[in-house]
């Protein structure tokens, strides 16, 4: 569990007062319907009131470690429910679940962008690669809509938006969103803050990711190690030729242009060279059956979603 949306509601209470007595800079909105808000922020959380609400959102990870480059389970998420209790001085046993995302991070052999080609589509959710990640969207318009799968780069995105440069690059981020409506489809009535660290309310959303997860198509396609410099980028280059045009073709080519003084025999020599490293860097960057791609990212992904039920 990370992202949470909280709403309490108790009737003839000053939440104002408690969150102005924080310190948060307040900033004032007023609705359609004139009633006022005020919105600020705590510990990485943001918080907005009209008095007698209290609506928190954000990732409980960042709220207690200050990002979300680890995984947390059921005993962080109580904690931080516990932690909202003592700064608000009251139960929030009754506070209404609005959303929720269970994520989790994964380590894997090679950059997450190349991963994406493996995740395939989902029988009725649809597919959108971007620069940011790779979604999974209820419908086809994706615009102002809820996300309910996303995999993007952990580490990239970290060093962007929090400026935490992690070491290793290849953390790939799997995220599951729930709305309201979702959460109460899933658990046949709607969620409060205590059920988040209910046991089996919490396996049941795990669940949902696994569930989720394995709906999605997973590819085996003929496939290349990441190139790691310039050079092995030009030589993928010139293996995507041989594997066009093929091997033999091309052999038999430069036969004949050295028959027909096309090619002298110097050229055609070094042209049969710079065949013969394609082919061995075809052969010696060709992943086995033993690295597939995903192969790698469903083991790991899943024993990282089993681990946060322990």
């Amino acid at each position: 569990m990370d992202y949470i949306e909280l709403s309490l509601q108790i009737d003839e209470f000053d939440f104002y007062s408690i969150v102005e007595q924080k310190g948060s800079k307040l900033t004032k909105s007023i609705y359609p319907n004139g009633i006022e808000w005020f919105h600020g922020e705590m510990k990485n959380l943001r918080i907005g009131t009209n008095g007698t609400r209290l609506k928190i959102k954000g990732s409980l990870n960042k709220f207690l470690n200050g990002h979300n480059l680890r995984n947390i389970g059921i005993k962080e998420v109580e904690q931080s429910i516990r932690i909202f209790e003592r700064e608000f001085g009251v139960s929030f046993q009754l506070a209404e679940v609005l959303k929720l995302e269970l994520g989790v991070n994964v380590l894997l052999n090679y950059p997450p962008v190349v991963y994406n080609k493996v995740l395939g589509e989902h029988p009725r959710l649809f597919r959108y690669e971007a620069s940011s990640g790779l979604y999974y969207f209820p419908n086809a318009k994706r615009k102002n809509q809820h996300k309910l799968l996303r995999f993007y780069d952990k580490a990239n995105e970290a060093r962007k938006v929090a400026k935490i440069h992690f070491k290793n690059p290849k953390l790939l981020r799997y995220e599951m969103m729930l709305s309201a409506k979702e959460i109460e489809i899933l658990a046949k009535r709607k969620l409060t803050a205590y059920d988040l660290f209910d046991p089996q309310i919490y396996c049941l959303i795990v669940d949902k990711a696994i569930s989720e997860f394995q709906k999605i198509e997973i590819l085996h396609l003929p496939r290349f190690k990441p190139p790691e410099s310039l050079k092995d980028f030009n030589n993928l280059l010139r293996c995507k030729g041989v594997e066009s045009v093929g091997s033999k073709t091309l052999s038999d080519m430069i036969r004949e242009w050295q028959t027909r003084k096309i090619f002298s025999s110097t050229i055609a020599c070094r042209c049969r060279d710079t065949l013969r490293k394609a082919n061995a860097f075809f052969k010696s960057n060709t992943l086995n059956d033993s690295e597939d791609l995903g192969i790698e990212l469903s083991t790991k992904l899943l024993d990282e979603l089993d681990a946060l039920k322990s």
